[in-house]
């Protein structure tokens, strides 16, 4: 049997799709083609919105923060959470920032495809403004790196950042979205053993990963 499967990301930010391919995805694909031998694999990736049972695919792979329609079920496999970071120079030359409404006074950029556009969730919703507006958050990032205002940023994309001390995460403690990848198919009496067999596969080897990460 072909496994067809679909991969972008979904709803809040669509810009996440080339980190997960270049990284936690192709790690993941790999694993699976050395180890479910008997599945071929038929890999679609773009950012378009695709059908999955129109355009014939089994199985796709979703980043969302919030659920999908009952044509799909959404298998979740890992969450991602966001920080908001700035650069350590920033941070020096502009007020203390200790509350989400102290953003207020700050320079915050706006990632073209975030659902909120310029409304971060946090709290009630923080409206914020900021000079640069841009559809990359690895861009976002540099600029950020570079000292010239704040972002609102997803772990993988600023998780060796943080690390480094290149950027400084504020607000720490304040609630906000998470970003979780799901295993997606669409939503039928008799889902074919393949497919099953493929997400067992897929929710073993994330539980696997989330647990080395957390030690």
């Amino acid at each position: 049997m072909k496994l067809s499967i679909d991969i972008k990301t979904h709803n809040i930010n669509r810009a996440v799709q080339p980190y997960l391919r270049a990284t936690l995805l192709l790690t993941t694909i790999c694993r699976l083609i050395r180890t479910l031998l008997e599945i071929s694999l038929d890999i679609h990736l773009g950012d378009e919105d695709v059908d999955l049972v129109e355009q014939g695919f089994d199985l796709g792979f979703r980043a969302a923060s919030r659920p999908f329609d009952s044509a799909y079920i959404g298998r979740p496999l890992r969450k991602f959470n966001y920080h908001i970071c700035a650069a350590p120079s920033y941070l020096a030359k502009y007020p203390a920032i200790t509350q989400a409404r102290d953003l207020l006074a700050h320079n915050c950029f706006e990632y073209s495809y975030f659902k909120g556009k310029n409304v971060w969730p946090l709290a009630d919703g923080v409206k914020l403004q900021g000079n640069l507006k841009v559809n990359n958050v690895l861009f976002m990032l540099d600029i950020v790196k570079a000292g010239h205002g704040i972002g609102f940023l997803p772990e993988f994309t600023c998780r060796e950042a943080l690390a480094k001390g290149e950027v400084i995460e504020v607000l720490a403690e304040v609630a906000k979205p998470h970003l979780t990848l799901y295993a997606l198919y669409p939503a039928r009496q008799f889902v074919p053993p393949k497919v099953l067999q493929c997400i067992t596969f897929l929710e073993h080897w994330f539980t696997r990963q989330n647990t080395v990460q957390s030690h």
